[in-house]
């Protein structure tokens, strides 16, 4: 790593999160919603690297879209009030103690 990149990642300990934030589109030309200034200081440190180092290659692209397109991601949060998880059915007896149980 460059002393300059090495430089301007020192730099953002100094930031405050309105600042990052403007970093943050500096870096990637885009907007963040976060307003968590660990995350913020690591994924522009991340970007200032992968500027000067070139980023990831071209396989490992093609291959994160390959990924992507096959996820299975949830776009909304669940309705309040249903649940996605079943209940729990014990399949032990329940007339037998626990497992580890002492006497």
């Amino acid at each position: 790593m460059s002393p300059a990149v090495r430089k301007q990642i020192d730099e953002l300990a100094d930031l405050s999160v309105a600042e990052l934030r403007e970093e943050y589109v500096a870096v990637f030309g885009e907007t963040t919603r976060s307003r968590h200034k660990r995350f913020l200081q690591k994924r522009i440190a991340w970007g200032l690297q992968a500027n000067e180092q070139g980023g990831l290659s071209e396989r490992a692209l093609r291959r994160a879209r390959e990924l992507a397109r096959d996820a299975d991601l949830r776009l909304l949060a669940p309705k309040p009030g249903k649940t996605t998880t079943r209940k729990f059915i014990p399949s032990h007896d329940r007339r037998l103690p626990d497992l580890g149980a002492r006497r």
